[in-house]
């Protein structure tokens, strides 16, 4: 580790040299340039050194752990696309509404995608899910329970007693539920 960090330390000298050198030819366009290059390569190093002295390891567990949650997200939504038969639109309409929960709530936007899936396999048109999905979070939430399950509350719920799918009434449905 003492090695790992003296190579650091050093790396951090040669890019203040750099920089140093980057300043008296500021004048100078070429010699400028040459320095900033420079400079990008020592700061590129160094970066690789701290990743490596860092736990270089981890950020490649990291690394794949997001793809894979970008590969689920997107199967949940080809799912989705597989049973609603939906167009471009309606697609990015769905996607965009998924991700946005999934940023503004506590739940994931591959949570939001799987209650997206369960809402139009209930029956729901791509805009009825779309403004059912936020319903869902917030049954949900209010009830400590999966997203999963407040789909399938909502879809029994609205279709078991012939209620119109309109914000207002998920609303409703929610507010009766959650008592």
């Amino acid at each position: 580790m003492r090695d790992k960090i003296n190579n650091i330390t050093t790396e951090l000298k040669a890019a203040e040299e750099e920089t140093q050198r980057f300043y008296r030819n500021v004048g100078n366009y070429k010699s400028a340039t040459e320095g900033l290059d420079a400079i990008k390569e020592k700061i590129m190093d160094i970066g690789k050194s701290m990743l490596m002295a860092l736990g270089g390891g981890s950020m490649m567990a990291f690394s794949k752990d997001v793809m894979q949650v970008t590969r689920d997200f997107e199967d949940g939504m080809a799912r989705v696309q597989a049973v609603t038969n939906a167009n471009a639109e309606d697609m990015q309409m769905m996607t965009d509404e998924a991700r946005r929960m999934g940023r503004e709530t506590i739940y994931h936007a591959t949570d939001a995608a799987h209650a997206m899936e369960n809402l139009t396999r209930g029956g729901f048109t791509a805009e009825e899910a779309t403004a059912a999905l936020s319903k869902a979070l917030q049954l949900a939430q209010a009830n400590t329970i999966s997203l999963d399950e407040a789909s399938d509350i909502m879809i029994r719920t609205m279709r078991g007693f012939e209620l119109p799918i309109s914000p207002e009434e998920m609303e409703y449905a929610n507010d009766v539920l959650s008592k």
